[in-house]
């Protein structure tokens, strides 16, 4: 093709895209049609995405809000997030699992190591996975355990969890078969020093992980799963705790607290957590707000999935 004048080299690309995306013709009918190679083609169609003529939109399985995911991820400075759009036929615990197992199955690649902690998410996440670029060869992942676990069978232990999760995809599970709360600081510190070295080594190997975030009051976790007793819970209160991540209790300037509890815990440390280059918070509702706008606020967390209720009332915020 001779050379023409900006204007004319607008009409061929927006020619090329026409054909190509409008009217299905390959690069191959293409490029005989206008008697140029298929490489020139194929430049032309890159061009015509570059200077805004193509535009791809990508339908998934979700219904999420791009610009409200944008402007969290811009208040946050996250390194992504994700805000699914309400619906009125779906309940939110149901449409951020989908989400969730949506960018999990984007984001996790063979030789990644993904930590997982208490709580409902990996259970109600894992239906809807499918692990696309694992493929067969299941030895190239392993997901391991973030907190100790407890005696209950429910959803919520982390054992549970992890051992569904690696029979389900027949991978790789590393538990940690310690409770989640010793019974003093100086059988925590005992657990740590003797038994956590090889679990350090597999925290240390984390290329992502995904939690959900705990806080204080009636409905508290620990609480129902018996975790805790009222004195601990009481001590908590006084010492300001707001939320947790991992058994771990932090106030409202996102500072993990000097009390029994986190002398306790059993769990992965800040030291080792923050080094995490995905660390994934799924999270929502209004009781929860102010402890999950610490936890983003602060950088314990850098990937947010959530609703877009909770996504508003969090740009509402200062």
């Amino acid at each position: 093709m001779k050379k023409t004048n900006d204007s004319s080299k607008l009409d061929q690309l927006v020619t090329v895209s026409m054909l190509k995306y409008k009217l299905g013709y390959s690069q191959a009918q293409i490029s005989k049609m206008l008697g140029v190679s298929t490489m020139t083609v194929s430049r032309m169609l890159d061009a015509a995405i570059d200077q805004g003529i193509v535009k791809i939109s990508v339908k998934t399985s979700i219904d999420d809000d791009e610009e409200l995911s944008q402007e969290i991820k811009a208040k946050y400075k996250l390194r992504d997030a994700l805000i699914v759009r309400t619906n009125p036929y779906e309940d939110v615990v149901t449409r951020l699992a989908k989400a969730t197992a949506f960018y999990l199955d984007l984001s996790i690649c063979r030789g990644d190591v993904l930590g997982v902690a208490a709580g409902r998410t990996l259970s109600q996440v894992m239906p809807y996975m499918t692990l696309p670029a694992i493929g067969r060869d299941k030895q190239h992942f392993e997901v391991v355990q973030l907190q100790g676990g407890y005696t209950s069978m429910g959803d919520r232990n982390p054992t549970i969890s992890i051992i569904n999760f690696a029979n389900r995809f027949g991978i790789e599970g590393h538990l940690l078969q310690h409770p989640m709360y010793a019974s003093s600081p100086e059988a925590a510190k005992v657990i740590h020093e003797h038994y956590m070295a090889d679990m350090e080594k597999l925290w240390k190997k984390c290329t992502l992980l995904v939690s959900g975030v705990g806080i204080w009051g009636p409905h508290c976790f620990q609480r129902e799963e018996k975790l805790l007793g009222e004195d601990d819970l009481n001590e908590l209160k006084e010492a300001g705790a707001l939320g947790d991540l991992f058994g771990r209790w932090f106030d409202t300037n996102g500072n993990y607290l000097d009390c029994c509890c986190n002398q306790r815990v059993v769990s992965i440390p800040p030291r080792i957590q923050k080094f995490i280059p995905r660390r994934i918070l799924v999270s929502y509702g209004e009781e929860k707000l102010q402890a999950i706008d610490v936890v983003l606020a602060h950088g314990m967390m850098n990937i947010f999935i959530s609703d877009e209720d909770t996504a508003k009332q969090l740009l509402r915020n200062p």
